[in-house]
């Protein structure tokens, strides 16, 4: 025996390579993650080759699982996921699908999530996250999720008590008049705020247009609930 062929065939060009007769096992790199590939050994001899031994292998996906967010809010959004074992590095992304806008953090192998701050309210982000082990980096896993709407101010409320109205300059057709006044008042609460709010005003307009209260005027008695 002088020598071993090995075919490596997969998606994309065919990936050949030669080895002595010393050598049992072989390593095949830069290969595509998660994709099964059909391995074909042949072994040459002097006098020809024999038959092909074939052997269907499938790599390992270098990418995590579980991937969700959670605590959105205006201007954030958390990730979580299944780390994948022996991962040494996750490189996580978010973009904005609107403007462009964009982070990116490196995370130890052990790590299950992460949160971005800073973001836009009302907008779409997608996130994605790289995971390498050792020189290997695997493809791309994305989640995509928007941001909440920012929160209304409440509207400011106008005061709900009315100022006391102006007592208005004495009228000259009460100037001389001299009499004793007393006024009955119903301040109970089914008379509402709206009509004991009017009585006042009337209280007030009536004693603004005596020109004199007092023994040598108008005499008056306090209103009367």
């Amino acid at each position: 025996m002088n020598e071993y062929t090995t075919i490596c065939i997969f998606p994309g060009p065919l990936l050949e390579t030669t080895v002595g007769e010393d050598v049992n096992t072989m390593l095949l790199l830069n290969l595509l993650s998660g994709t099964e590939y059909s391995v074909q050994v042949t072994a040459s001899y002097p006098t020809g080759q024999s038959e092909p031994l074939l052997v269907n292998a499938k790599t390992l996906f270098l990418g995590v699982s579980g991937l969700s967010t959670y605590q959105v809010r205006p201007n954030s959004i958390c990730v979580q996921w299944q780390p994948l074992l022996h991962a040494t590095l996750y490189r996580v992304f978010i973009q904005s699908t609107l403007n462009g806008q964009k982070q990116e953090v490196s995370l130890g192998g052990g790590a299950s999530r992460q949160c971005f701050y800073d973001l836009t309210p009302s907008s779409q982000y997608q996130i994605s996250i790289h995971t390498q082990l050792q020189e290997m980096e695997g493809p791309s896993v994305s989640i995509t999720d928007m941001t909440l709407p920012a929160p209304t101010q409440a509207p400011t409320e106008p005061p709900t008590t009315e100022p006391p109205p102006t007592i208005p300059p004495p009228k000259e057709v009460c100037k001389e008049a001299k009499a004793d006044l007393a006024f009955l008042v119903d301040g109970s609460w089914s008379i509402g705020d709206d009509n004991f709010m009017k009585i006042t005003r009337f209280l007030y307009s009536t004693m603004g247009s005596l020109d004199l209260i007092g023994p040598d005027g108008t005499q008056l008695r306090p209103p009367l609930t």
